[in-house]
């Protein structure tokens, strides 16, 4: 970490599935790379809105994030939405995304691509007759088959800016 924190010139950066990064490892990062214009923190289960609001703060270069399966709020929503070139953004599994969180990111006029996508299960156990709805990892479904009949359903939704012809 103390390595990134050094790297100042650093414009793009992938941390997916670091499960150790926190909102305090995440704060090194932004205050010594603030010319940030790409992260991912996929997975990163440890950041928080806390850990988001700091980066939308400390990188206002930041064109493109990834925050799938983050366990943010519209919190976060609303601080990237002060981000003046943030054009993209990815929210798989982020399960705490609703309607007031989509109108904040909205209000920023530069965005170009939102990508949502939620993944829902329904498993039917042979034993009982619960269903459960679980936005988990895509690759751990091997055990699943042995428990019962699993169906998934994708819901990817991106909206894409219209630009004006001149």
């Amino acid at each position: 970490m103390a390595a990134l924190v050094a790297a100042a010139g650093l414009r793009e950066l992938v941390m997916d599935k670091c499960l150790g990064i926190t909102n305090v490892g995440l704060a090194k990062v932004t205050v010594g790379c603030p010319g940030l214009e790409k992260l991912s923190v996929k997975w990163c289960l440890e950041i928080s809105d806390i850990g988001i609001e700091l980066l939308s703060k400390k990188c206002p270069e930041l064109r493109s994030v990834d925050i799938s399966y983050l366990k943010v709020s519209n919190e976060s929503h609303r601080s990237l939405s002060t981000l003046e070139k943030l054009e993209d953004i990815t929210m798989v599994c982020c399960l705490f995304t609703d309607d007031d969180g989509l109108q904040m990111l909205s209000a920023g006029n530069w965005l170009k691509v939102i990508t949502l996508q939620h993944e829902h299960y329904q498993e039917q156990h042979q034993q009982s007759n619960n269903n459960s709805n679980e936005c988990s990892n895509p690759t751990n479904d091997s055990n699943s088959r042995k428990r019962g009949r699993r169906q998934r359903r994708n819901f990817t939704l991106e909206i894409k800016a219209q630009l004006a012809a001149n």
